[in-house]
Order: structure tokens, then sequence, then C-alpha cells
């Protein structure tokens, strides 16, 4: 019966020691990629931001006017 127990924690020990490893590997590339993401999302935004005040500008005078639902719900 003791016989078992040295096996198993044997193997148990084996298959946990990479799985521990793998994940803090994966745990420190998912943090390099979310660093990379901002830093591309910080480059991208900022020529982005000197667009926008002069396309809602150009876009104020050409704006079509809501449509009124009051009529069309009267209606059904």
């Amino acid at each position: 019966m003791k016989f078992r127990w040295k096996p198993l924690l044997l193997l148990m020990s084996v298959s946990i020691l990479p799985i521990v490893g793998l994940r803090t590997y994966g745990i420190h590339n998912v943090r390099m990629m979310v660093d990379a993401l901002i830093q591309k999302l910080e480059q991208v935004q900022e020529p982005a931001n000197s667009k926008i005040p002069s396309a809602i500008q150009g876009s104020a005078s050409s704006r079509t006017p809501a449509p009124h639902f009051t009529s069309y719900i009267s209606t059904l």
C-alpha cells in the first residue's frame, strides 16, 4: 500500500512542475503583449486625436436632421 503512494507523488510532481513553469512563462508573455498593445494604441491615437476636431467641425454642417418618430408612432 505504501509503495503505491511513492509513484503517485513522483508522477504528480513531474506533471505539476512543467505546468507551473509554463504558466509563469505564459503570464510573462501576456504582460509583454499588453505593453506592446498599449504602445501601439498610443501611437495610433495621437494622429487620430488631431484629426477628430476637424472632422467634427466639417461634418456638422452636412448633417441631416434626425427623423421624428412621433408621427410614425401615432399612425400605428
